[in-house]
């Protein structure tokens, strides 16, 4: 019982000082006071919470939190960080590229195709569904091919990330020229 009691008390005790931080926190940025970083903030300096930010993104182990960090940095700590976080977000445009010219691919297939529905029902459906999985699968093969090429060649997980979207970019590039001849394919 007195165990129990005292469980109870420590949580009742972690969640009120959590209360009591996140009201503080609400009050302070209501009344606006600013923090020690507004000075570099207004100086167009990176802020001391940006450099920790992007040092706290290389320490994260997982490759999609730590791209999604990367990715949520703004564009001047972006640059700072140099070549790994531009690819990636070279990475994320070419990508967006690849997803436009699919679905180009697939507007213009149901037009010219359209009329096969009338015979084969299932005709434009089944299209869709099997170009959506083929494409599924290339970024499958693509993402884990790129991830593993740097650690084969014996590069250091410092350049991981770099290579990787270099690779990615690459393979990318060659993946919507392959795209662009089969949309000139579709009559």
């Amino acid at each position: 019982m007195i165990a129990t009691r005292k469980k109870t008390d420590r949580a009742a005790f972690t969640l009120g000082t959590a209360a009591r931080w996140i009201a503080t926190s609400a009050l302070l940025s209501l009344v606006g006071c600013s923090s020690p970083e507004a000075g570099a903030v207004a100086s167009g300096q990176p802020s001391t919470s940006s450099t920790r930010a992007s040092s706290d993104c290389s320490r994260i182990a997982a490759t999609k939190d730590r791209q999604a960090c990367l990715l949520a940095l703004p564009e001047a700590d972006c640059k700072l960080l140099g070549a790994t976080c531009i690819s990636l977000r070279e990475t994320r445009s070419i990508n967006e590229k690849l997803t436009r010219i699919e679905r180009e691919i697939l507007d213009k297939a149901r037009v010219r195709y359209a009329s096969y529905a009338t015979d084969d029902p299932a005709y434009l459906d089944d299209l869709e569904k099997n170009f959506n999985a083929a494409s599924k699968a290339w970024r499958t093969y693509r993402d884990a091919y790129c991830q593993a090429e740097p650690l084969v060649q014996g590069m250091s997980r410092n350049e991981q990330d770099a290579l990787t979207a270099d690779c990615s970019i690459n393979a990318t590039r060659l993946r919507i020229e392959q795209l662009e001849q089969l949309i000139k394919a579709i009559p």
